[in-house]
């Protein structure tokens, strides 16, 4: 099993060589202009309102300016929030090149040793050089445990699936097959890609750890609302191998297996948040196939990590909470920070703090398949299906299914 590292993205931009606390940052916290209306404005709030990003002095953001490897490391070192004192102990002094950049020093040496990072092999790190994409995607692979071994693939190509198949591309690139991995980082993107992992792996910690309370903030019953978010090391049935209670998510496919037992039983490829499980059926009751691909969600009822029934009403299978917030696709006149307007009635839809949002995949003028989404994916123009699934007093969306604008005609 890996080992997940929680990370708390604390993302020092900037030179600066001291740092606010949180407290200071509460105090004097500011919103940044330059980001307002941009792909990155959601991003960047929710980074700072977790008091983990600040703004240059004059109030911007500065999306567009580039990060340079010293930067970069810091990061990442922050992302696996080692002590002061672990950072201290593994001063080594391998890197001759790192003059000048005494704020990151024992932040490099702490990388180091712990495998983030290499440098080139003569002694130097080029802490000024911008990173590269394939280079903070390897920071991030190897601070999440992953051994170079166990990827598929060479150099840099590795890195960058697995960073891509943990989510850290999301909102940058819907997929790598024509993407420039060797241009620098932009603070923007950095963001983008901060938020989507602050997102995912808070959730998992939460997840694996039995957080006793839910996204919301209200009591989560260990057997009646499925976690939203779970490692990557589920695969199979993994942390869903025990679970009993009401799990929502989409459904990619249906096949047929046996069982441990020897019996032949409908296996379900289950998405989840970020990850896909293969979930077996009791053999009692036989799950349409093919399934629906119509942005509706399925609720699984569980028994100990056996699917007994599926339905695409939650309220059949007696879920504590199922609603459709939309009443089928509707089309988005704009979005808020979280709230989300509709087109035509006006109505207001808010998406909760960790909510889960899935994409529409189309083959031709049909949608094949889902995948994950991030909030920044909801714009002007675009198909939604928002569902409620927490069970508490607001009706507010915590699943999304979402049809980007330039795939909207396919579906009218």
């Amino acid at each position: 099993m890996k080992k997940i590292l929680v990370l708390l993205l604390i993302i020092i931009f900037g030179l600066a060589v001291t740092f606010p606390t949180f407290a200071d940052f509460e105090e004097n916290q500011r919103l940044p202009a330059d980001t307002a209306g941009s792909l990155y404005e959601e991003a960047v709030k929710t980074l700072i309102g977790k008091g983990v990003v600040s703004c240059y002095e004059d109030g911007t953001f500065r999306p567009e300016k580039t990060l340079n490897r010293a930067e970069a490391c810091l990061l990442i070192v922050k992302c696996i929030n080692p002590s002061e004192s672990a950072i201290r102990a593994e001063k080594n002094d391998y890197f001759n090149d790192l003059n000048g950049y005494g704020w990151a020093e024992e932040y490099i040496d702490h990388a180091l040793e712990k495998g983030i990072v290499k440098g080139y092999g003569n002694g130097s790190f080029r802490p000024g050089s911008p990173v590269t994409y394939y280079e903070l995607s390897a920071m991030l692979v190897n601070a999440l445990g992953y051994q170079e071994s166990e990827l598929q693939g060479s150099w840099p190509r590795n890195y960058l699936d697995k960073a891509f198949e943990l989510g850290a591309f999301q909102g940058i690139a819907e997929d790598l097959s024509g993407f420039d991995s060797g241009q620098a980082v932009t603070r923007g993107n950095a963001a983008l890609m901060a938020e989507a992992a602050v997102r995912s792996l808070e959730g998992t910690e939460a997840a694996k750890e039995h957080d006793s309370k839910s996204s919301s903030g209200a009591e989560a019953p260990s057997d009646s609302e499925s976690p939203s978010n779970l490692p990557k090391e589920s695969q199979s049935a993994g942390k869903l191998s025990d679970f009993s209670g009401r799990a929502f998510g989409m459904i990619l496919g249906i096949s047929k297996v046996l069982n441990t037992d020897g019996d032949q039983v409908q296996q379900i490829e289950f998405l989840m948040g970020k990850d896909t499980f293969h979930l077996n059926t009791d053999g009692k009751n036989t799950i349409s196939n093919p399934i629906s691909f119509d942005g509706s969600i399925y609720c699984l009822k569980m028994s100990n990590g056996i699917v007994n029934d599926a339905d695409t009403d939650g309220r059949k299978l007696k879920a504590k909470r199922y609603a459709e917030l939309t009443g089928g696709w509707k089309e988005v006149e704009g979005r808020e920070n979280k709230i989300i307007t509709v087109a035509g009635s006006g109505d207001k839809i808010t998406v909760m703090k960790d909510a889960i949002f899935y994409i529409a995949v189309f083959d031709g003028n049909n949608i094949e398949e889902y995948k994950s989404g991030v909030l920044a994916d909801i714009t002007g123009g675009s198909l939604i299906r928002a569902y409620d699934i927490t069970d508490d007093s607001a009706d507010n969306a915590d699943i999304v299914v979402i049809v980007k604008s330039k795939d909207k005609s396919k579906l009218m």
